[in-house]
């Protein structure tokens, strides 16, 4: 049976992520995942076969099955990253009979250093008695600086998911991007592998710069400024500590079998929570909680980091098709954001 939070995900995809974040990871079994390319010589880490191509073609591989759970800490058993929900897949042969209690998507996984890719095929008409394994939801491996990227007639497109392990940014290192343009070197290996096979269309993407690292600052626009924000605000129930960008891309096919695809762009907000000081002659303040170490004064007091840590989605951007057909969800403003974090307070 489907937990409640799976069955809510799967019910509206596109609300459940305007409140909710989630980190896809990739196949549980790694081993089972390199072997459903197409017989490519190729390793994680790159090798003879370093960029190449890869290619999953049969309908069994591109489909798996998920299940949204809670980020927790494995042996004190306390949630670690509150209002975000990993993904792992697995395969209808690895779950059994089981297949009925999980989300069935389309999957695409990753391979450092290469391109992994495949083709959605169009939806399968309705007949009458007869099922068969056809999801309107597409998920990818997690993305930590790789690009994204899909070309192709929406009721069949083609997704590519291109990144790396290595330092590649670096021009002092072995195989290093040409300009340090990541975004430029796996488009233009999925451009290639797409020509070679007569299609010409206009590829459309999600790079780094988009969730993650806009303009090599290491950041983006808006994690800077709600970093800027909780940083000037005076403290009082909550001291931000670190702001740090994320981002997740997932597909959704609608009624006509149009497939549309988004970046949710999101943040992780470390902040310590504080405590209230009273006193009879004094302002109220706030101030880090304490523990008493030994009962004898105040020498013994020791401050306790009572950290919580929440991902919080900022914005959902369609980015296929093009044509600017639909604008992103209003990007949240750094003053709302701090009523969402008072809920975890």
């Amino acid at each position: 049976m489907k937990s409640a939070i799976d069955v809510q995900f799967e019910k509206d995809p596109v609300k459940f992520l305007q409140v909710h974040t989630i980190q896809p990871q990739d196949f549980k079994n790694v081993g089972r995942a390199v072997a459903i390319y197409d017989h490519k010589t190729h390793t994680q880490q790159g090798g003879a076969a370093i960029d190449s191509v890869l290619t999953i073609t049969s309908r069994t591989n591109q489909l798996a099955y998920t299940k949204l759970e809670a980020i927790v800490d494995p042996q004190l058993h306390v949630v670690t990253d509150h209002n975000s929900y990993k993904l792992f897949f697995e395969q209808a042969a690895q779950i059994a009979a089981a297949t009925d209690d999980y989300i069935l998507c389309w999957f695409l996984p990753w391979a450092s250093n290469h391109v992994t890719k495949f083709q959605i095929p169009p939806k399968i008409p309705a007949r009458p008695g007869v099922t068969r394994a056809d999801p309107d939801i597409f998920l990818t491996a997690a993305i930590n600086g790789c690009s994204v990227m899909v070309t192709g007639d929406p009721k069949a497109p083609t997704i590519a998911h291109g990144g790396t392990t290595d330092d590649r940014s670096n021009p002092a290192n072995d195989n290093a991007f040409a300009n340090r343009d990541a975004a430029a070197h796996w488009t233009g290996l999925f451009q290639q592998n797409q020509q070679a096979a007569g299609n010409n269309g206009p590829i459309l993407g999600i790079h780094k710069d988009d969730y993650i690292n806009t303009n090599l600052t290491g950041t983006t626009t808006e994690a800077a400024a709600y970093e800027s924000y909780f940083k000037s605000s005076p403290a009082k129930r909550m001291r931000v500590e670190d702001v740090r960008p994320k981002g997740a891309v997932f597909g959704l096919r609608d009624n006509a079998g149009n497939w549309n695809f988004y970046l949710q762009k999101s943040v992780t907000i470390t902040f310590t929570r504080l405590r209230k000081k009273t006193s009879l002659f004094k302002p109220t303040t706030y101030v880090p909680a304490t523990k008493t170490i030994n009962k004898g004064g105040d020498a013994g007091d020791q401050v306790i980091l009572d950290q919580s840590t929440v991902t919080v989605p900022v914005q959902l951007v369609k980015f296929y098709p093009g044509g600017g057909g639909a604008a992103p969800d209003a990007y949240i403003p750094p003053a709302t954001l701090s009523f969402v974090l008072d809920a975890y307070v």
